[in-house]
């Protein structure tokens, strides 16, 4: 376009600009669903980690019972890990429940006149990799972060709790 009209004086138009201000507002849009996606991983590997350690300190007796008993330190752990997975995998199915709640409400068409879209097509959906990947890491997560409290539960030593 700038040789046409520095050339010749022809006046011509490109939708090359307005394609770069809508994949820089893309990419913008990514950036901080990134950043909000990763602030509550955040939050949900802090928020095991808190409830896990609540957790063994409120059963510590129990704890040093079941060691005195004779079970060891890695089924004491194994026991925390998979409540810290299962805390995970219960809020991931609640999660995906009400983004297919919410993503079908907005998929409606009289939601999408009073958004301003002129479609009939679905702008809500999550495919399944991407369901599957983010319960992957989930898990993932859950896991490394019921790590902590479960070492901490299987050092607990009977003789000392039990004496308190």
């Amino acid at each position: 376009c700038n040789w046409l009209e520095e050339g010749d004086g022809l006046t011509c138009s490109s939708v090359r600009g307005e394609l770069e201000q809508m994949r820089s507002a893309n990419r913008m849009i990514t950036n901080l669903i990134y950043l909000i996606g990763g602030t509550g991983l955040i939050a949900v590997v802090c928020s095991i980690i808190g409830i896990m350690y609540e957790a063994i300190n409120r059963k510590r007796k129990q704890i040093g019972i079941m060691r005195t008993l004779g079970v060891s330190r890695n089924n004491i752990s194994s026991i925390y890990i998979v409540q810290a997975v299962k805390y995970g995998v219960f809020g991931y199915i609640l999660v995906c429940i009400i983004q297919f709640a919410l993503g079908s409400y907005l998929d409606t068409s009289w939601c999408h006149a009073m958004m301003g879209i002129e479609t009939s097509e679905r702008l809500f959906v999550v495919s399944l990799g991407m369901r599957l990947s983010f319960g992957g890491v989930i898990i993932v997560l859950c896991v490394l972060s019921g790590l902590i409290p479960a070492y901490i539960a299987g050092r607990v030593e009977p003789g000392i709790v039990l004496s308190e």
